[in-house]
């Protein structure tokens, strides 16, 4: 029996035993996913050095610069497995998984949003239990914390959020510089990447849908006791070095700015951009330090929201798209359920195999351009150009009724 054959034996036996199969795929794929994903971290990690070749002394700042995040996936505490602990973790996740999608940090208390979030089981796609190693503080050891993994339906949501008449935000997200500064004897120095203001930065940028890169690391030698301003200007100028080595596509995209941690009553923050005016704000540390952290960079993400334009919320057209490279089963389940999570595609229907190539129906917001721009974004997706085109545009989507063409590179 050939691929073709056992794609579509497997898939029969799916319409007939949803449950079953999706069981069977949960246990299948979760292994190599997680895998894949902690692979793909360690190849996007850049370092930047100061000084000359040689030299004794060295200082060097490092971030990575991994951009893969699933939006409608969250991993929140639960207090038990119980069915009543479980809904609410489950109500929590969807609460999450909205301010990604809308950019709203106030959405929870809309009665939409109410709506969606108590209706977070009915939307579920799959869930699964986490316990994270447990600890020892001054008092003794610290008991493991349970979580619960949630991912929900990337077509259902998107349906329940446009039915709800909320705005989607749009799919490319900046990817944010922050600088964690702190003012210390010694002058100026970078929050280690494993404190745990960093570590709130960077759980709330993900409860946002913000990748988060802080640099770690040391400044240059003589900066430690620059005017604020002048070491801004800086900081600025190292993330063109570090941007550089990263690449145009995250480049092209990116926002700096620069949270200070002065010992006063208030994190003290600043865009960097030089098109945005050094907007500046404040976060008080009444609540104590990682709170004002989170609080700060929900100030930031707010901003990005109110000037990125969302995606209309009305359905869209109907696009043909066709994936070549399919030579198994698991590359078959893993570009559905890529498709499934992008914010521009509503629905994904299965529709035929083709040798080594799988053919859906997707229906789609917006124009077939914005649709190939969301394709492309983190090269799982690469367009096959007709024999003399050069663009990354494919000419097919000019034709009604032709089909896109994708190579899945996974």
């Amino acid at each position: 029996m050939n691929f073709t054959h056992a794609c579509a034996a497997v898939i029969a036996a799916a319409a007939r035993w949803p449950a079953l199969f999706g069981a069977l795929m949960m246990a299948f794929v979760a292994p190599m996913t997680a895998a894949q994903t902690s692979a793909a971290a360690q190849e996007q990690i850049v370092s930047f050095e100061f000084g000359p070749v040689g030299a004794a002394a060295r200082p060097a700042l490092s971030v990575d610069f991994d951009a893969g995040m699933n939006l409608y996936e969250a991993q929140v505490p639960v207090a038990g497995r119980e069915g009543a602990d479980r809904t609410a973790a489950l109500q929590a996740a969807m609460r999450i998984v909205l301010q990604r999608l809308t950019g709203r940090g106030d959405l929870a208390g809309e009665a939409a949003a109410a709506d969606i979030i108590q209706r977070a089981p009915q939307l579920v796609q799959q869930y699964r239990y986490a316990t994270a190693s447990g600890s020892v503080d001054g008092f003794g050891p610290v008991p493991a914390q349970l979580d619960l993994r949630v991912e929900f339906s990337a077509s259902v949501v998107n349906q329940e959020i446009e039915q709800a008449g909320l705005a989607l935000w749009q799919v490319e997200r900046p990817v944010t510089v922050l600088w964690a500064i702190r003012q210390a004897a010694a002058g100026w120095e970078l929050l280690p990447i494993n404190s745990s203001v960093t570590a709130a930065l960077q759980e709330q940028a993900a409860n946002r849908g913000i990748k988060l890169v802080i640099p770690e690391g040391r400044l240059p030698e003589n900066s430690e006791y620059l005017p604020i301003n002048e070491l801004d200007e800086q900081l600025l100028e190292l993330t063109g070095g570090l941007l550089e080595q990263a690449g145009s596509t995250i480049a092209d995209s990116a926002r700096v700015s620069r949270v200070l941690l002065a010992g006063d009553d208030a994190l003290r923050w600043r865009e960097l951009n030089e098109n945005n005016g050094g907007k500046t704000w404040r976060s008080g540390i009444q609540r104590g330090e990682q709170q004002a952290a989170r609080a700060g960079l929900d100030m930031l993400v707010d901003s990005y929201a109110a000037e990125l334009p969302v995606v209309a919320n009305e359905i869209g057209l109907r696009v043909v798209l066709e994936v070549t490279a399919i030579g198994s089963l698991t590359q078959f389940v893993a570009s559905q359920r890529y498709l499934r999570q992008l914010q521009q595609i509503i629905a994904v229907r299965f529709l035929q195999l083709n040798d080594n190539a799988v053919v859906f129906e997707l229906q789609v917001r917006g124009d077939v351009e914005l649709l190939q721009s969301a394709l492309t974004l983190d090269d799982k997706l690469s367009p096959e150009l007709e024999p003399g085109l050069e663009s990354g545009l494919n000419s097919r989507a000019t034709t009604v009724g032709m089909p896109l063409r994708y190579r899945w590179r996974g």
